[in-house]
């Protein structure tokens, strides 16, 4: 892999996986709050800009440079739509935001 250009990078990598045979905790989610898979187009502003700030913590705004990016995420052959959750906050449902990418 090394000559190829990858390198072992100084940030841990996790892995979360569990086992399906048990039971499942049921889970609270604050009211007002919807949960759900990635919609249609018009929402993947808000979601690109999300996961960029998520991902990105320490950059300043002006540094994000579009959807662009996101969009290669879903070019992905193991990227599905339907495991792209999100949550959407009380009266935003135009406006969804990232909660979690599985």
């Amino acid at each position: 892999m090394k000559r190829r250009g990858y390198s072992r990078g100084d940030w841990p990598e996790h892995q979360h996986r569990r086992d399906l045979k048990g039971q499942i905790a049921e889970v609270s989610i604050s009211k007002g709050f919807e949960i759900g898979s990635l919609g249609n187009a018009e929402e993947l502003p808000s979601r690109s800009w999300a996961s960029w700030r998520a991902f990105h913590p320490d950059e300043p705004d002006e540094d994000y440079e579009g959807r662009e990016w996101y969009l290669n995420i879903q070019k992905q052959p193991l990227y599905r739509r339907d495991l792209d959750i999100v949550a959407v906050a009380p009266g935003e449902r135009d406006s969804r935001l990232l909660h979690d990418m599985v």
